[in-house]
């Protein structure tokens, strides 16, 4: 529903130019946000760092859960051999730490959405930057961004914004390399 207003809000927008002496004159464009979203070398970047940031805690819980069903694997088999209060107490400790892997699992994810959304607000601020850029340089008077059910080639201006994050990302990643100590 959310589309069609959308869509409808962006024809009511542009048939005025169409209907308009300066009709011919009007320039438009078009770009794909998920593609620029998905591949750019500041997605891969932000892909890459949340992994390096998350594999730890993932890997933790990996092995506690591998611990708790080894513990339930021991207690199925030797809890015929064990005392009540052995058996008792071995219960008491799978259940327990099954409600901690439940939290930090929970934690995981609410953390891993977190940053996910905040390095995909950081990414989403550059493409806007980079679309606003290309319009304004290149005298567009309308630039699509999703929501397009089609674009011919010639208005597609993704490459060219794709372009703009590569060489972006050159710029913000030479600094860093120069600032490594010489040997």
């Amino acid at each position: 529903m959310k589309k069609i207003i959308f869509i409808g809000t962006c024809l009511a927008l542009v048939m005025p130019l169409y209907t308009t002496t300066a009709a011919a004159e009007a320039k438009l464009g078009y770009i794909s946000a998920s593609e620029l979203l998905e591949k750019s070398p500041q997605a891969e970047s932000a892909s890459t760092r949340m992994e390096q940031e998350f594999t730890p805690r993932r890997n933790k819980m990996q092995a506690d859960l591998k611990e708790l069903k080894q513990l339930e694997d021991k207690l199925a088999k030797d809890g015929a051999t064990l005392t009540e209060a052995e058996r008792s107490k071995m219960e008491r400790d799978i259940v327990v730490r099954k409600r901690d892997i439940s939290r930090e699992q929970d934690s995981y994810r609410e953390d891993l959405t977190m940053r996910r959304n905040e390095e995909l607000a950081k990414l989403q601020q550059i493409v806007r930057e980079i679309i606003q850029s290309i319009g304004k340089e290149e005298n567009y008077d309308l630039i699509f961004f999703d929501g397009v059910a089609y674009a011919s080639p010639k208005t597609d201006l993704t490459e060219k914004a794709m372009q703009r994050l590569r060489e972006k990302a050159k710029d913000t990643s030479a600094p860093a390399a120069s600032a490594k100590p010489k040997k």
